[in-house]
């Protein structure tokens, strides 16, 4: 069942955005042909970490217990190709899913995923940070004993931190658990930070990474032959994050209309394109700590009566050695 499946007004409000503020939100990346774009080049997870698979399966079986009825809300949830696979293998028969993404793109590769699968399936084309999820969720998940609430694919990662960890404390009721997949720093040294650095600095180069990194450029119109593609790194300490921040400089002047209206960019004036984070394990558990939430290890999810707070699990992934995509 799909609730919505344009993303014309989602565009729409984006490009105004975009016109305020100068910078891209990250759904642009995703908008159109930046859904195939995406799906192209990435690999589903479980093939790079086949060790992860067992242990969400033992995470969602320690939670899904008792036969209660279970909704899986993927916040961001792409192609849905790993909830898909974690679903099927753990022959759990009582939890509904619910993708949702900004992208109608994404929402339709989804679709497709789960016609494979006899599993009840549900798709909402909608940013999940806006007002009208909370009536959705009136809606569509009140009936269930227990609700999860899924960051994959790091995709907590690439949105403003606090600003989402505030949405997410209003947006769960207690009983609920926050599962957030986690790109883990194994080194917080600044020879690690400077690696990792090298690491996203081959984004740059040529290839199916740098094409994706462009493609909101192009959907409004911006030649690449007109801007330098940069990225910057910096310290977020109280998450406990290394974010490296890809964004371009403006080469020569442009004037541009946008949702109706005309932009002048100036020789390096800067905008902002995509956001990734990579953690520090310790102090990401004590930033959502600070923010009401209890920490849940994964482990003991099969011996814990989830009552009265807001939960949260963490799934660590190394992030994947240089020179491998």
């Amino acid at each position: 069942m799909t609730y919505s499946h344009s993303d014309r007004d989602l565009i729409r409000k984006s490009l105004s955005q975009f016109s305020f503020f100068r910078n891209f939100e990250q759904k642009m990346l995703y908008f159109k042909e930046g859904a195939s774009k995406f799906v192209q080049k990435r690999k589903c997870i479980y093939r790079l970490f086949p060790g992860l698979l067992s242990s969400d399966i033992a995470v969602l079986q320690g939670i899904a217990k008792n036969g209660k009825k279970v909704a899986l809300i993927s916040l961001g949830c792409g192609n849905a190709d790993r909830d898909f696979e974690l679903l099927e293998a753990s022959e759990l028969s009582n939890i509904d899913y619910y993708g949702i993404d900004s992208s109608a793109g994404m929402i339709k590769f989804g679709e497709e995923v789960f016609k494979k699968s006899k599993l009840s399936s549900h798709f909402l084309c909608q940013d999940f940070s806006s007002s009208d999820m909370k009536e959705w969720q009136e809606d569509c998940l009140s009936q269930y004993d227990r609700r999860i609430y899924a960051f994959f694919g790091n995709t907590f990662g690439n949105v403003p931190q606090s600003h989402m960890a505030d949405l997410l404390r209003n947006m769960l009721k207690p009983g609920d658990v926050l599962w957030i997949d986690m790109a883990q720093r194994e080194d917080t040294t600044p020879e690690g930070d400077g690696q990792l650095f090298e690491k996203y600095l081959q984004r740059l180069e040529p290839g199916q990474q740098r094409d994706f990194l462009l493609y909101p450029l192009q959907f409004i119109g911006i030649k690449e032959k007109d801007i330098e593609l940069q990225i910057e790194m910096k310290k977020e300490s109280s998450v406990g994050a290394l974010l490296f921040n890809y964004c371009v400089a403006f080469q020569k002047k442009i004037e541009l209309e946008v949702d109706g209206e005309l932009l002048t960019f100036l020789p390096e004036d800067v905008i902002d394109i995509l956001q990734i984070r990579i953690y520090d394990e310790k102090k990401f558990i004590r930033f959502f700590e600070e923010h009401s939430f209890t920490y849940l290890p994964s482990g003991d999810t099969s011996s814990i009566e989830l009552k009265d707070e807001r939960y949260f699990i963490v799934s660590r992934r190394p992030v994947i050695k240089m020179g491998k995509n």
